[in-house]
């Protein structure tokens, strides 16, 4: 479009529009050759002044592993989602799938003679431009308390040592906070260390740690994990999310932090949204 032209395009030029193809588009296009050359009023040329000779574009050569992510794409099937796997040691990317997706083909200029299945892609309301691993913002739920546990531990208010006596609950004047096992089952874990309750994922003990943490001591840990910033992948439609604080509350709601707020936040829950790729 009328954009690109300030940005070493031509009029007709293809182009990327996401991803790594966006990212490295000009690495990878190369570049055209051309003659600048003197002519007469009739069109005969005079002399030569420049010329410039095309250049292939460079390779780009990734970690993805193509089998591990049809897996991925199968095993997801209808389903809207994402599936990311990456190397513990070196952070390589194996698997970056996000559905449901679409034929990249189509973009092609062989593509364009199917118009209408690229309408009825952006018509979508699954929207398969939309990649879920890196855009997506979700509250991580429970894998969270890692971090609350971490944190816990790290600012002295807890140890191996410490136990909390669950009863299903705690009460906080009109409010109950319930564990998931007495929710769903009517039981309770009885006495909970910090082993234990992250073996039982435990809520009532997150309740009560993200207390004595505070929200601004769990909100400076989940930084420390690179939660609330974008990871650098390279792909520029990857997003932040938000690690919420009593003053982020205050500032974007104009409310409040309550008491609540901070059990929701210690369990993974709440105003805490990550990406996929984050919580990986």
């Amino acid at each position: 479009n009328e954009d690109d032209l300030d940005k070493s395009y031509k009029a007709g030029d293809l182009l990327g529009r996401g991803g790594l193809e966006k990212e490295y588009d000009l690495f990878l296009r190369g570049r055209d050759g051309g003659d600048i050359v003197e002519v007469d009023a009739k069109g005969k040329i005079i002399t030569e002044i420049e010329k410039q000779e095309p250049r292939k574009g460079e390779n780009l050569y990734l970690t993805i592993d193509a089998e591990l992510s049809r897996v991925a794409f199968e095993a997801l099937g209808e389903y809207s989602g994402a599936v990311i796997a990456t190397m513990v040691e070196t952070g390589e990317v194996l698997v970056l799938v996000s559905t449901p997706s679409f034929d990249p083909n189509l973009m092609s200029s062989i593509g364009f003679r199917e118009s209408e299945k690229i309408e009825k892609l952006l018509q979508d309301p699954q929207k398969p431009f939309f990649n879920r691993a890196i855009s997506g913002l979700y509250p991580p739920g429970s894998v969270f308390k890692i971090v609350s546990s971490i944190a816990g531990l790290e600012e002295e208010k807890i140890n191996e040592s410490t136990i909390i006596e669950d009863k299903g609950f705690i009460k906080v004047g009109d409010y109950l906070y319930k564990n998931w096992y007495f929710t769903q089952y009517g039981k309770t874990e009885r006495e909970v260390n910090i082993v234990k309750a992250l073996a039982r994922s435990v809520d009532t003990f997150y309740y009560k740690l993200g207390e004595w943490v505070g929200a601004d001591k769990l909100a400076f840990w989940a930084h420390e994990f690179g939660l609330g910033e974008k990871t650098q992948i390279g792909l520029n439609s990857e997003v932040s999310g938000t690690v919420p604080t009593p003053v982020w509350k205050e500032e974007t709601q104009g409310q409040r932090w309550f008491l609540g707020d901070t059990y929701h936040f210690a369990i993974g829950q709440g105003d805490l949204l990550t990406t996929p790729l984050q919580i990986n």
